[in-house]
């Protein structure tokens, strides 16, 4: 009856160990890096993330450079700010 608890346990162990199962760990930890934009969300886009990021936070823009927030209207954001 032992047997299948420790090979159950192997089988966890070796699969939280794997390296591409880490990637997506890790992958959302930069998002939420308390370092840049003092713990809240990176946007990726044109506009900013409503009611979330304020002037000058980092963002991505559309095309995958980084942006600055800043509230210049230029994509059609309209209240939110834009990604430029």
């Amino acid at each position: 009856m032992r047997f299948p608890t420790i090979l159950t346990a192997l089988f966890v162990t070796a699969a939280l160990a794997l390296p591409s199962q880490s990637a997506p760990r890790d992958g959302a930890m930069a998002v939420f890096n308390r370092a840049v934009n003092n713990g809240r969300p990176v946007a990726t886009g044109a506009c900013c993330i409503a009611n979330t990021s304020k002037k000058g936070d980092t963002c991505t823009n559309a095309a995958g450079a980084p942006g600055v927030c800043q509230p210049a209207n230029t994509a059609n954001c309209g209240a939110q700010l834009t990604c430029t």
